[in-house]
């Protein structure tokens, strides 16, 4: 892996947010990045399904990670997410 992936992978290591909600970004390349978030009890909202908002940080750390591999900064203007159906564990 090149220097500045090496140095993307530490500085969104960095990221306490993702960290603290569990993230861990599992590989990344030039236009991409996969993550995981391991679905605990702390993740469900009131009716024990996965609360929107752990999804979405998953999804935002993830983009993050992929639109910044260039070499530039990049940051989100507008993201959409919809869910399918609900998520209980995994």
């Amino acid at each position: 892996m090149n220097e500045h992936l090496e140095e993307l992978r530490r500085c969104f290591q960095r990221d306490r947010f993702a960290a603290t909600s569990g993230i861990e970004l599992l590989d990344l390349g030039v236009g991409w990045a996969k993550a995981r978030l391991q679905v605990e009890d702390r993740h469900l909202n009131g009716v024990d399904i996965v609360q929107g908002g752990a999804i979405f940080t998953l999804a935002d750390f993830t983009f993050a990670v992929a639109c910044n591999t260039s070499g530039r900064v990049a940051v989100a203007v507008q993201m959409n997410l919809s869910c399918l159906k609900p998520t209980r564990s995994g």
